[in-house]
């Protein structure tokens, strides 16, 4: 390849990625101005309008708001055998998936222990999801409380509209 023709298509390539050449002789004399191509699209997910649909119809309207940091005791239906009782799960929410198959992780500590459960949105299992009380988090999965024990789990507990 001749070091001209190599050298025109520096100079396209730079052009295409924002590089302008004004009355530039040499290649070191490009400037950046910026990117002039037009932005790119990014794929949106969006449901289909029978399932949104669908999704309308299923969705509960009976749980509070409430997001991670918060402390929520969750009441679960629990059948033995033809009798059906409500369990308590109380614990911190450490992630929420939001959507049409929303779900919530609840974290809570059993005898030293911790247990994880995840609960959709939109089951008839959860009978009820009371908030307890809020802390102040910075993050949207508070994951890293798994690796934590004791004082050092604790977290700062903040007064949220309820």
């Amino acid at each position: 390849m001749s070091c001209a023709l190599s050298r025109i298509r520096r100079r396209k390539y730079l052009q295409q990625r924002g590089f302008t050449a004004s009355m530039a002789p040499k290649m070191h004399d490009f400037v950046y101005t910026g990117s002039q191509s037009k932005p790119r699209k990014f794929p949106v997910m969006s449901i289909h309008p029978i399932m949104q649909k669908l999704s309308a119809k299923v969705a509960r309207t009976d749980i509070p708001e409430f997001a991670p940091g918060d402390t929520v005791r969750v009441q679960v239906k629990i059948r033995e055998g033809e009798k059906e009782r409500l369990q308590a799960f109380e614990g911190i929410v450490i992630a929420c998936r939001r959507g049409a198959q929303g779900t919530f992780t609840v974290r809570k500590m059993s005898f030293g222990q911790g247990v994880e459960r995840i609960f959709p949105f939109n089951s008839k299992v959860v009978d009820k999801v009371e908030k307890i009380r809020s802390y102040e988090v910075r993050r949207a999965k508070l994951f890293y409380l798994r690796g934590l024990r004791g004082k050092a789990a604790r977290l700062r507990e903040v007064e949220r509209a309820s």
